[in-house]
């Protein structure tokens, strides 16, 4: 997981000379910081990003299964394993800088909602005035493993 711009930044490259479609990057990163998750938005200014909006547990020593044997990196089975300890923090501070950066570089927020208390947190910047039409939500449904 790298939010370098100069990593994301080829990989978009690459994205961009094969289609002309509408280009999503995740701003995801449960070991980084709102700032580092962020880079990404005020350097490439992608035309949608993510935007979780809440502080979750997010578990995915599931996908240990799914690893080749030997894993092709050194990090990936420690990273899968201490994520059942992990906490991805979203605050209303974090998803503040999230809507104001994203609103900066012209970027289309597109808002991930989890449960309810997050579409409720969603309204918040709505009737604050940061979050703007079009809202695009992404809703993941968990209990059949697949998204909305």
């Amino acid at each position: 997981p790298s939010s370098d711009p100069a990593v994301v930044g080829e990989i978009l490259k690459g994205i961009k000379a094969a289609s002309n479609g509408v280009i999503s990057v995740t701003t995801g990163g449960m070991n980084m910081t709102v700032e580092d998750r962020f880079r990404i938005i005020d350097t490439l200014r992608p035309e949608m990003a993510s935007c979780n909006c809440g502080t979750m547990n997010f578990n995915i020593t599931g996908t240990l299964k799914l690893v080749s044997d030997p894993p092709k990196y050194d990090w990936e089975i420690p990273f899968i394993k201490k994520s059942s300890n992990d906490v991805f923090k979203n605050t209303y501070d974090d998803i503040e800088y999230c809507i104001t950066h994203m609103n900066a570089a012209g970027t289309c927020p597109e808002y991930e909602v989890f449960d309810m208390g997050q579409l409720a947190t969603l309204n918040y910047f709505y009737k604050k005035g940061l979050a703007r039409k079009p809202v695009v939500l992404q809703r993941i449904d968990w209990t059949k493993g697949e998204r909305m």
